[in-house]
């Protein structure tokens, strides 16, 4: 049984990788305090591990994605300039698979939420909750992107953030608990098929310190922009260096191709777009806040599949990547110091 006093409409919720629940609320009303969301913490069977009361940082928070760190609790969000209830700014998330619904199983009410993440937002938020207790809750106007945007030596494709949807692919708290936040911004595109899917667009990566301030966003340009790699995104990592001074960013490069991903797709006769993967990797300078230049692994002939296998050896800091040509007759191996 939920302790909420009064309506209230769902913000965001997710399983994490603990199996334990995090669900965020917001009130249907405008006064007296259209901010004072409900922060709740679930185990997996349904008991409450916490909950909590907090003042949002805006009053209608477009939550996207949360991850749990070191005993921590992450939220990244988006706002407009609105200073209206959540419920009349955004539709409630609802992301429940509904097979009678035609749109590729996804229900009406999620629907309606996927399209608010389109409008063109004001404000990136991160709050951050220790032991079930706001931490802190910041403010970035999307306006600070352009002035500490950095993008890579030598990259001319990036652009600064300009308040559109991404999707979070990656998060890391460095040891001075900087926090790097990698992903791709989002769009749709048409396949031919008569339905738009997906697509996934420039690479960005922001870095905060620890209140949640903007340091610097670092930008890199992407290589294969036609829209049979776009529909796919780009696995990306963090490898921080030994001595906590940098941060090595491995962006999986896609190449998008049509053809016959397995067995079961040769033997039916079934083609399909499919992706393949190599690895670009530049290293982030986290005291002053700069990002040096890619390099690109693969010679643009050798290629990851989608369940590509990675070893990271600790010891010397370094990824070796195990591959094959574009033909599928030789093996590729490849190595990365992260020096």
């Amino acid at each position: 049984m939920l302790e909420l006093e009064g309506s209230h409409s769902l913000v965001f919720c997710t399983q994490l990788t603990s199996d334990d629940v995090v669900v965020v609320f917001a009130p249907n009303v405008t006064g007296p305090d259209p901010s004072k969301y409900v922060y709740f913490k679930f185990d997996i069977r349904g008991k409450i591990l916490g909950r909590t009361e907090f003042k949002s940082p805006a009053t209608a928070l477009l939550i996207t994605s949360a991850y749990e760190k070191d005993g921590s609790m992450y939220f990244f969000g988006t706002s407009t300039k609105s200073t209206e209830c959540f419920n009349r700014v955004f539709n409630e998330y609802a992301p429940i698979y509904n097979p009678g619904y035609t749109e590729g199983g996804n229900n009406k009410l999620d629907f309606k939420w996927q399209k608010s993440l389109e409008e063109k937002m004001d404000n990136f938020h991160i709050l951050k909750f220790n032991d079930n207790k706001l931490a802190f809750a910041s403010t970035t106007p999307v306006a600070d992107f352009k002035s500490k945007f950095k993008p890579a030596v030598g990259d001319k494709g990036a652009s600064p953030y300009k308040g559109r949807r991404f999707l979070v692919e990656s998060f890391v708290v460095t040891e001075n608990e900087d926090y790097l936040i990698a992903g791709q911004l989002m769009g749709s595109v048409s396949m031919g098929t008569g339905n738009k899917v997906d697509s996934y667009e420039d690479v960005v990566c922001f870095h905060f310190d620890k209140s949640g301030s903007l340091k610097a966003q670092y930008g890199l340009g992407k290589l294969n922009n036609d829209k049979k790699s776009e529909i796919f995104d780009m696995f990306q990592n963090f490898y921080l260096s030994p001595d906590g001074k940098s941060a090595y960013w491995e962006v999986m490069e896609v190449k998008g191709v049509k053809g016959y991903e397995g067995f079961l797709e040769a033997y039916y006769g079934v083609p399909s777009f499919y992706p393949l993967y190599y690895p670009r990797i530049g290293k982030i300078d986290l005291s002053n806040a700069t990002v040096g230049a890619f390099k690109t692994m693969g010679e643009g002939k050798y290629f990851l599949k989608r369940n590509f296998i990675r070893q990271q050896d600790a010891a010397e800091n370094s990824v070796t990547y195990f591959g094959h040509d574009d033909d599928f007759k030789s093996l590729w191996v490849g190595k990365m110091l992260m020096q």
